[in-house]
Protein backbone atom coordinates (compact mmCIF):
# COMPACT_ATOMS: atom_id res chain seq x y z
CA UNK A 1 0.00 0.00 0.00
CA UNK A 2 1.28 3.24 -1.07
CA UNK A 3 1.61 6.06 1.86
CA UNK A 4 -0.55 8.81 1.21
CA UNK A 5 1.00 11.89 -0.13
CA UNK A 6 0.46 15.67 0.40
CA UNK A 7 -0.04 17.73 -3.39
CA UNK A 8 2.20 21.32 -1.91
CA UNK A 9 4.29 23.58 -3.76
CA UNK A 10 7.75 23.94 -2.72
CA UNK A 11 9.31 27.93 -3.24
CA UNK A 12 13.00 27.85 -4.06
CA UNK A 13 15.49 30.22 -4.86
CA UNK A 14 15.94 30.13 -8.45
CA UNK A 15 19.71 29.31 -8.60
CA UNK A 16 18.60 26.15 -6.48
CA UNK A 17 16.12 25.22 -9.50
CA UNK A 18 18.62 25.65 -12.16
CA UNK A 19 21.40 23.60 -10.31
CA UNK A 20 18.50 20.41 -9.80
CA UNK A 21 17.57 20.95 -13.72
CA UNK A 22 21.95 20.91 -14.45
CA UNK A 23 22.35 17.36 -11.99
CA UNK A 24 18.91 16.19 -13.78
CA UNK A 25 20.31 16.63 -16.99
CA UNK A 26 24.04 14.93 -16.23
CA UNK A 27 22.09 11.75 -14.58
CA UNK A 28 20.12 11.31 -17.81
CA UNK A 29 23.35 12.04 -19.83
CA UNK A 30 26.10 9.68 -17.80
CA UNK A 31 23.74 7.30 -16.19
CA UNK A 32 20.38 7.21 -18.76
CA UNK A 33 18.47 8.26 -15.51
CA UNK A 34 15.11 9.70 -16.78
CA UNK A 35 14.46 11.97 -13.85
CA UNK A 36 13.31 15.57 -13.10
CA UNK A 37 14.63 18.56 -11.23
CA UNK A 38 11.44 18.38 -8.80
CA UNK A 39 12.25 13.86 -7.98
CA UNK A 40 15.82 15.15 -7.08
CA UNK A 41 14.61 18.15 -4.93
CA UNK A 42 12.15 15.14 -3.10
CA UNK A 43 14.99 12.20 -2.84
CA UNK A 44 17.29 15.09 -1.31
CA UNK A 45 14.90 16.09 0.99
CA UNK A 46 13.80 12.47 2.58
CA UNK A 47 18.06 11.90 2.81
CA UNK A 48 18.05 14.34 4.93
CA UNK A 49 14.90 14.01 7.05
CA UNK A 50 16.13 10.07 6.95
CA UNK A 51 19.88 11.94 8.91
CA UNK A 52 17.29 14.04 11.30
CA UNK A 53 15.15 10.69 11.61
CA UNK A 54 17.81 9.02 12.81
CA UNK A 55 19.67 11.74 14.99
CA UNK A 56 22.59 11.93 13.31
CA UNK A 57 24.11 15.50 13.46
CA UNK A 58 24.02 17.83 10.32
CA UNK A 59 27.26 18.42 8.80
CA UNK A 60 28.13 21.97 8.61
CA UNK A 61 30.92 23.99 6.99
CA UNK A 62 34.14 23.31 8.59
CA UNK A 63 35.11 26.11 10.97
CA UNK A 64 36.74 29.32 9.65
CA UNK A 65 40.42 29.66 10.35
CA UNK A 66 40.96 32.54 13.26
CA UNK A 67 42.76 35.06 10.56
CA UNK A 68 39.73 34.63 8.19
CA UNK A 69 37.13 36.00 11.16
CA UNK A 70 39.53 38.50 11.84
CA UNK A 71 39.38 39.76 8.52
CA UNK A 72 35.55 39.80 8.19
CA UNK A 73 35.07 41.69 11.24
CA UNK A 74 31.41 40.41 11.45
CA UNK A 75 30.41 37.27 13.31
CA UNK A 76 33.01 37.03 15.32
CA UNK A 77 32.63 35.78 19.05
CA UNK A 78 32.47 38.52 21.41
CA UNK A 79 34.14 38.44 25.18
CA UNK A 80 30.58 38.27 27.49
CA UNK A 81 31.16 41.35 29.80
CA UNK A 82 28.64 41.12 33.02
CA UNK A 83 25.81 42.79 32.03
CA UNK A 84 25.44 47.14 33.24
CA UNK A 85 23.60 48.05 36.00
CA UNK A 86 23.15 51.75 37.33
CA UNK A 87 21.25 52.95 39.89
CA UNK A 88 18.29 55.45 39.68
CA UNK A 89 20.92 58.09 41.22
CA UNK A 90 23.52 57.09 38.48
CA UNK A 91 20.53 57.28 35.44
CA UNK A 92 19.51 60.60 36.75
CA UNK A 93 22.87 62.05 36.32
CA UNK A 94 24.04 60.37 32.48
CA UNK A 95 20.15 61.50 31.53
CA UNK A 96 21.40 65.32 33.10
CA UNK A 97 24.42 64.96 30.85
CA UNK A 98 22.30 63.90 27.81
CA UNK A 99 19.77 67.02 27.93
CA UNK A 100 21.88 69.45 26.03
CA UNK A 101 23.03 66.71 23.49
CA UNK A 102 20.83 67.29 20.03
CA UNK A 103 22.89 64.56 17.86
CA UNK A 104 23.19 60.78 18.28
CA UNK A 105 27.08 60.86 18.26
CA UNK A 106 27.03 64.00 20.64
CA UNK A 107 24.73 61.92 22.55
CA UNK A 108 27.04 58.88 22.67
CA UNK A 109 29.82 60.56 23.17
CA UNK A 110 28.60 62.04 26.37
CA UNK A 111 27.96 58.26 27.60
CA UNK A 112 31.25 57.09 26.96
CA UNK A 113 32.32 59.84 28.59
CA UNK A 114 30.22 59.46 31.22
CA UNK A 115 31.04 55.67 31.71
CA UNK A 116 35.04 56.45 31.14
CA UNK A 117 34.34 58.31 34.75
CA UNK A 118 33.02 55.25 36.22
CA UNK A 119 34.43 52.55 35.00
CA UNK A 120 37.84 51.92 34.50
CA UNK A 121 37.77 50.96 30.94
CA UNK A 122 34.29 51.70 28.74
CA UNK A 123 33.31 47.97 27.66
CA UNK A 124 31.76 48.34 24.05
CA UNK A 125 28.41 46.17 25.09
CA UNK A 126 27.75 48.51 27.83
CA UNK A 127 28.26 51.58 25.58
CA UNK A 128 25.94 49.92 22.78
CA UNK A 129 23.62 49.08 25.46
CA UNK A 130 23.33 52.66 26.75
CA UNK A 131 22.97 54.44 23.56
CA UNK A 132 20.25 52.22 22.01
CA UNK A 133 18.19 53.27 25.50
CA UNK A 134 19.04 56.48 24.92
CA UNK A 135 18.63 56.93 20.98
CA UNK A 136 22.32 57.34 20.46
CA UNK A 137 22.93 54.43 18.78
CA UNK A 138 23.42 53.87 14.87
CA UNK A 139 24.69 50.70 13.91
CA UNK A 140 26.46 52.08 10.67
CA UNK A 141 27.98 54.96 12.85
CA UNK A 142 28.82 53.27 15.88
CA UNK A 143 32.38 52.40 16.10
CA UNK A 144 33.10 55.37 13.03
CA UNK A 145 32.23 57.98 15.89
CA UNK A 146 34.23 56.41 18.26
CA UNK A 147 37.28 56.79 15.90
CA UNK A 148 36.11 60.50 15.27
CA UNK A 149 36.28 61.36 18.92
CA UNK A 150 39.08 59.55 19.36
CA UNK A 151 40.84 62.47 21.35
CA UNK A 152 38.81 61.90 23.86
CA UNK A 153 39.03 57.59 23.80
CA UNK A 154 41.67 55.29 23.37
CA UNK A 155 40.90 52.04 21.81
CA UNK A 156 41.69 49.12 23.92
CA UNK A 157 41.65 45.63 21.60
CA UNK A 158 42.67 41.99 23.08
CA UNK A 159 45.49 39.55 22.32
CA UNK A 160 43.89 38.36 18.74
CA UNK A 161 42.89 42.27 17.83
CA UNK A 162 39.52 42.45 18.69
CA UNK A 163 38.35 45.90 20.40
CA UNK A 164 37.00 45.03 23.79
CA UNK A 165 36.32 49.03 24.90
CA UNK A 166 38.43 52.02 25.30
CA UNK A 167 39.65 54.05 27.85
CA UNK A 168 39.66 58.18 28.17
CA UNK A 169 42.62 59.73 26.98
CA UNK A 170 43.95 62.88 29.09
CA UNK A 171 41.25 65.12 27.17
CA UNK A 172 38.80 62.96 27.40
CA UNK A 173 38.86 63.11 31.62
CA UNK A 174 38.73 66.91 31.13
CA UNK A 175 35.69 66.61 28.55
CA UNK A 176 33.91 64.49 31.44
CA UNK A 177 34.71 66.87 34.19
CA UNK A 178 33.50 69.96 32.19
CA UNK A 179 30.34 67.90 31.49
CA UNK A 180 29.71 67.17 34.90
CA UNK A 181 30.33 71.02 36.29
CA UNK A 182 28.07 72.26 33.14
CA UNK A 183 25.20 69.71 34.42
CA UNK A 184 25.56 70.91 38.20
CA UNK A 185 25.49 74.05 37.27
CA UNK A 186 22.03 75.86 38.10
CA UNK A 187 20.18 76.48 34.67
Amino acid sequence: MAQPTVARRIVMPRQVWDELTHLAEVLGEARGLDVSPAEIALLALEAGLNEVRQGRPVRTAPARSRQAAKKEGSGRRRRPSQPLKLSADERSELEAFLVEQNSARGRQRTIGLWLGTRRRRIEVEWLRELAVEYDAYNVANFAQNMKKDSAFFKEVRDRDGSRIGWKLTAAGLTQAKELATQALEPA
